[in-house]
């Protein structure tokens, strides 16, 4: 099984990210209505939050205690793009 994730980067490219989330995502999305706008005003926030209440060590565990094996983690997009994958063995 295989998951891609939104993440948040770490360093110099958050400040990037942030304001792609926080400026850039919401503009791109006027173009197709309010609620397009208020989608993008809602990611950032909402991957950055999750991110900081569940640690990806704790999503691995997760995937663990669903009973997944061989579990992996990769970042990408300079952090912007979390792929976790593992195999389940009956």
């Amino acid at each position: 099984m295989a998951s891609l994730e939104f993440g948040v980067p770490r360093g110099p490219a958050l400040p990037a990210w942030r304001l792609w989330t926080g400026v850039g995502l919401p503009l791109f999305g006027a173009p197709g209505g309010p609620a397009w706008i208020r989608t993008g005003q809602f990611l950032g926030p909402s991957i950055e939050r999750f991110w900081s209440e569940h640690p990806l060590d704790d999503v691995l565990g997760w995937w663990a205690a669903a009973g997944m094996e061989q579990i992996r983690a990769r970042r990408l997009s300079l952090g912007g793009g979390v792929i976790i994958w593992g195999t389940r063995v009956s």
